[in-house]
């Protein structure tokens, strides 16, 4: 039996993907709702009641955006901080967005490197194993299971990270750290 706050998880991602289903009745549209599903799942109610539906679609669609095309074997990481006007959201501290192969470690990895620079991670979303096809140009058609032997299958692991930087203007710091460790 679900528990009440399963169900209040649910029903706000829920409400996630039917606001976007009604802002973007499109495939892609259809794309975002499905991983806006994957994104949120493991997400504490807690967390989810702490900003607004549309605040919530502008944080996973930011990240699909980032996501959506990527070679195989190719590791993307974009840092940054947010702005209210031109992201749809606004974080008091700087983000980080991952995708990569999804490999061991990968995220206990970026964590020692960024308690090891004295780094507070305030907020996590990961989601590994995001399972998907890609087609030639390297785009997501869509989310499935895999099948042996199809090249355009891809396993990902993908995260999204609130850091207090203590350097806010510098968010490029963070890279070569990471880069350099």
């Amino acid at each position: 039996m679900p528990s009440a706050n399963h169900d209040a998880c649910q029903s706000i991602i829920s409400q996630i993907k039917a606001y976007i289903q009604k802002e973007l009745p499109t495939k892609e549209g259809e794309l975002l709702a499905k991983f806006a599903e994957r994104y949120f799942a493991s997400c504490s109610v807690e967390d989810l009641r702490e900003r607004p539906i549309q605040e919530w679609v502008a944080i996973v669609t930011s990240h699909w955006n980032f996501i959506k095309e990527r070679a195989p074997e190719e590791t993307k990481i974009k840092i940054f901080n947010t702005n209210k006007a031109q992201d749809g959201w606004q974080a008091p501290h700087t983000i980080i967005q991952i995708s990569h192969d999804d490999i061991p470690f990968l995220v206990d990895s970026i964590r020692m490197v960024l308690n090891r620079y004295h780094y507070e991670i305030h907020f996590i979303i990961h989601f590994g194993g995001l399972k998907v096809e890609r087609d030639k140009k390297n785009k997501i058609t869509n989310k499935i299971k895999l099948k042996k032997g199809n090249k355009s299958n891809t396993k990902e692991k993908n995260k999204n990270s609130d850091i207090k930087n203590n350097e806010p203007g510098k968010p490029k710091n963070i890279i070569k750290l990471i880069n350099d460790s």
